[in-house]
């Protein structure tokens, strides 16, 4: 379409339009048509120049453009440079500038994602149209949170007030709590986290926490409870005392409460020792670590006096800190006769060749050893239950002496005459898993031409030589033999000895045992005497 002269024509095929009868004079011409930029062009015709030309050039209107797209870090502002922007049906990534741009697009409007690792998505739109063939989106990306904030509350758990000073920990991270009783523990990596509390006076306490992308805050409440308990002590002692000997007196300590007494937080046992007079000669204390609602053993080597008795006192303390809520269970007493160390020395046989009108023929062969065993926790980075025991092992010999006139072992098993001495030798080992073994080891024998009387002059206590129990130099014996002599008129019948070992204590009491050994009698010592 060309106007112009006030008139209005269409071009042809050869884009040509005639404008006739103009009067002389000069003329603008503007052509249009759809899809082309409008433009214009003049010329003139004279009485000189009657006719003229105007070419006019139309320039097409454009039918697409280009969007570009920067990605921006929200809070720098900085560009993101790889990340993926989606939109139009395309994909693009941008640059180190942050930007990428999709051209030759229709004109419309678009809607563009974008997206990196560590940045949520975020979308934003833009338009281009045939007056505006350009345009610029920019989509600002806020980054995925990777840690938070997780604030713990301690109180106490029966009054609910808040604790101060209370040293919280999850391993990785540590603080203490302020007056409010609150500690904040912040930029922590997202995770579970599980807080203990610890405060003097007060059990232990736990709680946890999750903090995420999706809950990047937590507050969370430990309750501490107050360490209270309930201490009693017995006292307990299993055995004999005898003057001079050095024995073991065990407590066992019940801790009634739902709180552990660890190593770093033990129980405390006095023990005090006291003879007939009340008078006071020995005092010791031991620590005593006992599990919740349990109970442990502790004990204690004492030396008994010169007293006709003994009591041991028996007191338990809680450790600082820590609220016992009964005193009046804390102590406790066992008293205990103290006996003389029996004399043993038997009186020599003499050649009398008539059993006593009294004597019965009895062979003893009451064997025991009777093993003591005890429980104690102890402590290897957490409690642990440990089974001990002790006992005596015996293991007896007695042979004719070599001055018998007569000796001969048949079967395994030693024969002499009535009237001869025999010799013993006796081993006596603690058979046990524990270390603390206290005495001194004490070997009696009880014979039976004494019916295995127990008083002095029909017993025998052993020496101790070279780490084996023998007998005492035989009085009448011209080379001072260590030997027994057998009644000459002792029965053809074997001759047991009795064999009592004693006096060695454990944490259980004391450790005693018994045992035999016997050799067997054929006729007597006249019967190796002859005429000539």
């Amino acid at each position: 379409s060309v106007t112009g002269s006030g008139r209005s024509r269409t071009t042809g095929t050869d884009g040509r339009t005639t404008f006739t009868d103009l009067p002389f004079g000069s003329y603008t011409f503007t052509a249009s048509k759809a899809g082309y930029y409008d433009n214009s062009a003049t010329g003139g015709i004279s009485q000189g120049s009657p006719t003229d030309t105007v070419t006019i050039y139309l320039s097409p209107l454009p039918t697409s453009g280009d969007i570009t797209v920067q990605v921006l870090d929200r809070d720098t502002g900085s560009p993101i440079g790889s990340a993926s922007v989606t939109g139009a049906g395309y994909s693009r990534t941008t640059g180190s500038d942050g930007k990428t741009t999709f051209s030759d697009l229709s004109f419309g409007s678009y809607s563009f994602t974008a997206s990196k690792s560590g940045y949520y998505s975020n979308s934003g739109s833009g338009s281009i149209s045939q007056t505006s063939t350009t345009a610029t989106v920019t989509i600002y990306l806020t980054k995925v949170p990777t840690s938070g904030d997780i604030t713990v509350l301690v109180k106490d758990a029966d009054t609910n007030a808040p604790l101060s000073g209370v040293f919280v920990r999850d391993g990785s991270v540590s603080g203490t709590t302020d007056a409010g009783g609150q500690v904040k523990f912040l930029d922590l990596p997202f995770r579970n986290y599980t807080f203990t509390g610890t405060l003097e006076g007060y059990g232990s306490g736990s709680a946890s926490a999750t903090i995420s992308e999706t809950s990047v805050s937590a507050t969370v409440t430990i309750y501490l409870r107050k360490q209270r308990t309930d201490l009693t002590v017995d006292g307990l002692l299993n055995g004999t005392l005898y003057k001079g000997s050095e024995i073991m007196v065990a407590a066992k300590v019940h801790n009634d409460g739902d709180i552990d007494l660890t190593p770093d937080k033990p129980a405390s046992v006095t023990m005090t020792a006291k003879k007939a007079d009340g008078s006071v000669f020995d005092t010791q204390a031991n620590d005593v670590i006992i599990p919740a609602n349990g109970e442990n053993l502790t004990w204690f080597t004492v030396t008994i006096p010169d007293t006709s008795s003994v009591t041991f006192d028996f007191h338990v303390t809680a450790p600082a800190g820590v609220e016992e809520t009964d005193l009046t269970n804390n102590d406790d007493s066992v008293t205990a006769p103290v006996s003389e160390l029996p004399d043993r020395e038997c009186e020599d046989a003499d050649a009398t060749l008539d059993p006593p009108a009294d004597f019965v023929y009895e062979e003893n062969t009451d064997d025991d050893e009777p093993e003591l065993t005890w429980e104690v926790w102890e402590w290897e980075d957490d409690f642990v239950r440990k089974t001990y025991h002790a006992k005596l092992v015996m293991n007896p010999t007695l042979i004719p002496d070599e001055t018998a006139g007569y000796r001969e072992e048949i079967g395994g098993v030693w024969v002499t005459r009535s009237g001869y001495g025999v010799d013993t030798e006796t081993s006596v080992t603690v058979e046990s898993n524990f270390d603390e073994i206290a005495g001194t080891l004490k070997v009696d024998t009880f014979y039976p031409e004494n019916g295995y009387s127990t008083a002095a002059s029909k017993s025998d206590r052993l020496e101790e030589i070279g780490g084996v129990y023998v007998f005492r130099p035989l009085a009448s014996s011209v080379s001072g033999a260590r030997m027994h002599t057998i009644p000459l008129w002792f029965p053809d019948h074997p001759y047991s000895v009795q064999y009592f070992a004693y006096d060695v204590w454990c944490p259980a009491g004391m450790l005693s045992g018994k045992s035999h050994a016997r050799v067997n009698i054929d006729g007597d010592m006249y019967d190796d005497l002859y005429t000539q």
